[in-house]
């Protein structure tokens, strides 16, 4: 249920209605996130969903992440670890 709740979350302008979810506040942000969930899978953790740029219509030029979820974390994953700030 995470899942399709995660994916059914609408990207966009924060001041558009319907936006659910907005950017991150800065380029260097979105490569921070992206770059831990890069670090999951090799990890052992699974990709259930997201950790992408979104390429969603209106989102393409924006610093927009995917929701993420990531399944079967352990303690010592860095994705566990370090805060993330990201979807």
């Amino acid at each position: 249920r995470l899942v399709a709740k995660a994916k059914g979350i609408v990207l966009g302008d924060p001041m558009a209605a319907g936006t659910q979810m907005g950017p991150l506040v800065s380029e260097l942000q979105m490569r921070r996130v992206l770059s831990l969930v890069e670090t999951a899978a090799p990890q052992g953790a699974t990709l259930l969903c997201g950790g992408v740029r979104s390429s969603a219509a209106g989102c393409e030029a924006g610093w927009f992440v995917e929701p993420t979820v990531i399944g079967d974390v352990q303690p010592h994953f860095s994705c566990f670890q370090e805060d993330i700030f990201g979807p």
